[in-house]
């Protein structure tokens, strides 16, 4: 319902229409749309960028973006400032900046 909002959701859900892909990515249901022949390659693609990123890192800002729906302005800037201190401490921090300065791909360790 936050996604497509009140109005929209009690149209889908009473109605029973079906939505459509290209109508699915309008309103925001789906990010994007794909032929179903090439569906398992894009969603391999996005699954390998996703752990492209360093594991701690993500984790909080999966954490924060999940709580920022449940909070206030001034709650999520604390709770950002909180895990960027405790994030830029971190191997992983120091292993992104070295390989960024050496040209090369990181070796996230979740630490």
């Amino acid at each position: 319902m936050r996604i497509v909002g009140l109005q929209r959701a009690k149209e889908l859900a009473l109605s029973g229409r079906i939505v459509g892909a290209e109508e699915a990515v309008r309103i925001g249901l789906a990010l994007e749309a794909v032929e179903p022949e090439a569906l398992m390659a894009r969603a391999l693609e996005h699954a390998r960028s996703f752990l492209e990123g360093a594991p701690l890192a993500q984790g909080f800002v999966k954490q924060g973006l999940n709580a920022s729906f449940e909070s206030s302005f001034g709650e999520s800037i604390g709770w950002e400032t909180e895990t960027q201190a405790i994030s830029l401490g971190t191997d992983d921090a120091r292993e992104g900046v070295a390989s960024f300065l050496e040209k090369r791909q990181p070796r996230w360790t979740g630490r």
